[in-house]
């Protein structure tokens, strides 16, 4: 029995790394969709699981050669801001989307997160964007005055 526990965590613990990858991210991204944002539900769900399979993907790799993972986890913050830059645009004298560039990065962050097994950093992280994603608005709006923006 103890010889099956302990080849089945390995297997489960890649599964539940990214099962709360995908949770988290879809997390921060309902609150984009309740907004009405461009990056929503899906768009943060498949960020955050795809920076936790490139992690744990270059934990495998590590493993079998001399691979340095912090090269896949740059590479990997790299690639989501680029697709984050795709989202803002400047429109007169008014730029829009930096919020959702920022929540694409840090839903990459949080995916890494998850994908290292590093749930105490990971949850207090989610905690905190979906704080700062829902109470700063309310903030902001109290501190611009109408036709201030």
């Amino acid at each position: 029995m103890e010889r099956l526990l302990t080849e089945l965590v390995p297997f489960w613990e890649p599964v539940f790394r990214l099962v709360l990858a995908v949770l988290a991210s879809g997390l921060i991204g309902w609150e984009r969709e309740l907004g009405g944002h461009p990056a929503g539900l899906r768009t943060n769900m498949m960020v955050g699981l795809g920076a936790a399979v490139f992690t744990l993907l270059s934990e495998a790799v590590v493993g079998r050669t001399a691979a340095d993972p912090t090269r896949i986890i740059a590479g990997i913050a790299q690639g989501i801001g680029f697709l984050g830059a795709g989202t803002i645009f400047r429109q007169k004298d008014h730029v829009k989307g930096l919020t959702t560039a920022a929540t694409i990065w840090v839903v990459g962050g949080l995916g890494i997160a998850w994908g290292m097994g590093a749930y105490g950093i990971a949850t207090l992280s989610t905690v905190v964007a979906l704080t700062v994603l829902h109470t700063m608005k309310y903030l902001e709006l109290r501190i611009h005055r109408p036709g201030k923006r």
